[in-house]
């Protein structure tokens, strides 16, 4: 089996499908299932790996709508779920006056919205002071980031965590 992460790899795939005989499957992520689905190229290519593909895995209904549309059999179409399930956590009454923590787990990228949350965080924190912000994630705005925080004065209240130097997810819960 064959499994390429994102649509652009799997396209690459097709002729080593061919070639080998072999099951190929494709999970999509993001700017696959969005940005290329505005490209005429990559919408003539994606018709191509929909006829290819034994299997194409996307995270949401909406992604499922638009391979659709774009003649993509839905028997091939599978919907990942990869989000937190709500039920798996203990509801606990908050007390009046414990810290209120808010997490946040994103690429540092444009799309993620990090300069309109600490903008937000920095209106929520001169209302409220016993709060804290823990971003987890990485990439290539993790300086901006850092000088945005900085620039804000909420840097006591905010902390960034950097994926790739954290092995004990579980810490941060």
């Amino acid at each position: 089996i064959m499994h390429a992460h994102f649509g652009m790899e799997g396209y690459k795939l097709i002729d080593l499908k061919k070639k080998l005989n072999i099951p190929l499957i494709v999970t999509f992520y993001g700017v696959d299932a969005s940005y290329c689905l505005k490209q005429a190229r990559w919408i003539d290519r994606y018709r191509g790996l929909f006829r290819f593909a034994d299997i194409l895995i996307v995270l949401c209904e909406e992604v499922r709508d638009r391979f659709l549309k774009l003649g993509c059999p839905p028997d091939k179409i599978r919907i990942w779920d990869i989000g937190i399930n709500p039920n798996e956590f203990r509801y606990q009454k908050r007390i009046p006056g414990d810290k209120v923590k808010f997490l946040t787990v994103a690429r540092f990228v444009e799309k993620k919205g990090y300069f309109i949350l600490f903008a937000a965080f920095k209106k929520t924190l001169d209302i409220h002071k016993n709060i804290s912000l823990t971003a987890v994630g990485y990439g290539p705005l993790k300086r901006k980031i850092l000088a945005e925080i900085k620039r804000l004065k909420i840097n006591n209240y905010v902390e960034l965590i950097d994926t790739a130097k954290i092995d004990d997810f579980d810490r941060l819960f």
